[in-house]
């Protein structure tokens, strides 16, 4: 049987008011995306809000 997930929404919430996902346009809004990515890609673990969003 498959498990289906479920989505906090208010944890959720408190990861993208970090980081808005929008539409990369130029440069500057690239090199913003890979810092996130780079900051979230360096946590030795997944925090229990990244698991349930």
């Amino acid at each position: 049987m498959e498990k289906i997930a479920v989505i906090d929404d208010v944890s959720c919430s408190r990861l993208l008011a970090h980081a808005l996902p929008r539409v990369i346009e130029n440069d500057e809004e690239n090199e913003r995306a890979i810092a996130v990515l780079e900051r979230l890609d360096s946590q030795p673990t997944m925090t229990e809000d990244w698991r349930t969003c």
